[in-house]
């Protein structure tokens, strides 16, 4: 289950840009609409919508490389390869550095646990990488692995099965 997912410094997102599934409290109006999820409230269902141009493509696009990257496809590591990725998948336009990082960030449930996968990618390739067990903003998160230029620091928690599958 998809919990959010954020996307910055990515082709249309100049900013920080946040989709979640998470129900607007203000809203008490529509309780047919959301339901519980290990004690978390979500929404059953979202949309995309707005204008041409708005980044409803990129948003699908951001979620399928993220998605191909987790699985693991042998072009990622190749550095030339984030190189050229890298330069045609940023934000182009000012007040952007050429050198800020297209980061993203998903936090997801499966039957185990809730988790976060955070990415950061620069010229260089990934710049930073971190998967937590989420605190679902009760608890502070844990880490299971944190990649930070090249260097890699596990926090003794084996990462299950079902989320390398």
């Amino acid at each position: 289950m998809l919990y959010r997912f954020i996307i910055d410094n990515y082709r249309s997102f100049g900013e920080t840009t946040q989709f979640d599934m998470f129900p607007n409290p203000k809203r008490e109006n529509m309780k047919d609409h959301v339901y519980m999820n290990s004690g978390v409230q979500l929404l059953k269902m979202a949309a995309l919508y707005g204008a041409n141009g708005a980044g409803k493509s990129n948003f699908i696009k951001a979620l399928n490389f993220l998605k191909a990257l987790c699985k693991g496809m042998e072009v990622f590591s190749d550095k030339d390869w984030y190189k050229t990725w890298y330069l045609k998948n940023r934000f182009k336009l000012p007040p952007r550095s050429e050198n800020d990082p297209i980061s993203m960030l998903i936090e997801f449930s499966t039957q185990l646990h809730t988790y976060i996968y955070n990415i950061e990618i620069s010229p260089e390739g990934i710049s930073k990488e971190e998967f937590s067990i989420s605190g679902l903003g009760e608890t502070q998160n844990t880490p299971i692995y944190i990649r930070q230029k090249g260097q890699v620091k596990f926090f003794g928690m084996k990462i299950p099965e079902a989320i390398i599958a």
